[in-house]
């Protein structure tokens, strides 16, 4: 009986040890599953904030058509500034939260930064481009930029593109140092940077392709910026 008792022990101990086995191979296999899913997530998130954020001002800028008013109390006179306010990206977006104002970083994917920016060309002429961040969150964030030009004249002497989208992960190594960066006034003022690589010129045009912001220099220079 003893050694029948010990023989069952031993076997259910070979058991136990084959089931741990197991279980820590399906952990370690679904786990970083699981981690992917949850980033491509909140980053699908953050960009449909983004998105959302940007439609609606871009759409409450549109209405005003041709018969905007010009703010000729500046000089030059200029196009009247499109709204970024929380109310009007709420009106479109209810589920998007926005910062307080436009220096706030973002803190989550379902919230925004936004702000308009004024850029004048070598020659003069002037027009507004509209910037939104959001921060992906999560243990892979990403800050998710998107910008656009509302009005850019044809025969600008500055090159530009109608829109522009940006992933911020290669700034900075230490994900904590570009959150703080992650806000509508460096989203507005990040200039248009050609690819290193010609054959990579459509990036940018889409979120799948983002171009991707790697000079910590302009990020900081665009947050530094006095206007």
């Amino acid at each position: 009986m003893t050694t029948r008792r010990r023989s069952r022990q031993a076997f259910t101990l070979l058991e136990l040890t084959v089931t741990i086995f197991l279980i820590t191979l399906v952990v370690a296999f679904t786990l970083p599953q699981i981690t992917s899913a949850m980033t491509l997530g909140n980053e699908q998130q953050a960009k449909a904030s983004v998105n959302g954020a940007m439609d609606a001002i871009v759409a409450a800028y549109g209405r005003g058509g041709a018969s905007r008013p010009w703010d000729t109390s500046q000089n030059p006179s200029r196009p009247q500034a499109p709204e970024t306010s929380a109310a009007l990206i709420r009106n479109q977006s209810p589920d998007v939260r926005v910062t307080p104002t436009s220096t706030d970083f973002s803190t989550g994917n379902n919230q925004v930064s936004a702000s308009a920016y004024l850029i004048t060309d070598a020659a003069g002429q002037t027009w507004w481009r509209v910037g939104v961040a959001s921060w992906s969150g999560g243990s892979n964030p990403t800050c998710w930029i998107g910008w656009r030009d509302l009005d850019a004249p044809a025969s600008s002497t500055a090159p530009n593109e109608a829109f522009y989208y940006l992933d911020l992960s290669s700034s900075f190594s230490d994900p904590t140092q570009w959150q703080p960066y992650c806000n509508g006034k460096v989203a507005a003022r990040l200039p248009w940077i050609p690819p290193a690589d010609p054959s990579q010129a459509a990036t940018g045009r889409t979120w799948a392709t983002p171009r991707l912001m790697d000079d910590p220099a302009v990020v900081i220079s665009a947050y530094n910026s006095a206007n």
